[in-house]
């Protein structure tokens, strides 16, 4: 199940990065003439200009960088949109094992199948050393004694 998931994972990051190297072929294989004149692109009186380029190698190295950092989050985009994909299913099948089996999925089991049973078992170490925390999380703050106005 989670290979083939994977796969399709691989294809879509594979082809948001090909459609980012021909965009950026492209812009490159672009003819000078194509390129706006400097009065087209003059900025507005609203822009606010943050960075000018000394040369066109400059410019092409910042736009290196500025397509990785698309690709990045695009790809961020992507794994996020997965994770959140599997949070649903996983939310999904516990409230499946909560309604079919009454369980806690915070708690540990296992399966007897020769006496067709399920076995609560005993906390990991790291789950026991978890439970006290969360807890005194979970209990509201002791209140302190009020003191009465009268001696």
């Amino acid at each position: 199940m989670k290979r083939p998931v994977w796969l399709i994972l691989g294809a879509v990051v594979a082809c948001v990065a090909l459609v980012l190297v021909l965009q950026a072929q492209e812009q490159q294989s672009k003819p000078e003439s194509a390129q706006p004149a400097p009065a087209e692109t003059a900025a507005t009186s609203e822009d606010k200009i943050v960075f000018t380029f000394s040369d066109e190698a400059q410019m092409q190295q910042f736009a290196t960088i500025w397509q990785q950092r698309q690709a990045s989050l695009t790809r961020m985009a992507v794994l996020q949109a997965y994770a959140n994909q599997e949070q649903a299913g996983l939310a999904q099948v516990n409230q499946q094992l909560l309604s079919q089996y009454n369980l806690d999925v915070t708690k540990n089991y296992s399966l007897d199948p020769t006496r067709r049973v399920l076995l609560e078992r005993p906390p990991t170490p790291e789950q026991a050393a978890q439970q006290p925390t969360q807890q005194t999380a979970q209990q509201p703050a002791p209140q302190p004694p009020s003191q009465s106005a009268t001696p």
